[in-house]
């Protein structure tokens, strides 16, 4: 699969998500790690994946970008 492909079922389900009250988005994203998780090693996931995302979006709020 293309990174192109990818992007454009990230948008869509964006855009599916966008249709929910933003108080549930929050679910969802939280639903799309837990998936991603299932398909790595559960020590892996936390140190390759949720530091980096909570590095992230450290990152955007300090920036004024959140």
């Amino acid at each position: 699969m293309e990174l192109s492909e990818v992007q454009r079922g990230v948008e869509r389900a964006a855009d599916a998500i966008a249709e929910l009250p933003p108080g549930r988005w929050a679910q969802w994203v939280a639903y799309l790690l837990e998936a991603l998780q299932s398909k790595t090693a559960a020590k892996d996931f936390y140190s390759e994946v949720l530091a980096d995302v909570a590095g992230a979006i450290d990152e955007r709020l300090e920036a004024g970008r959140w």
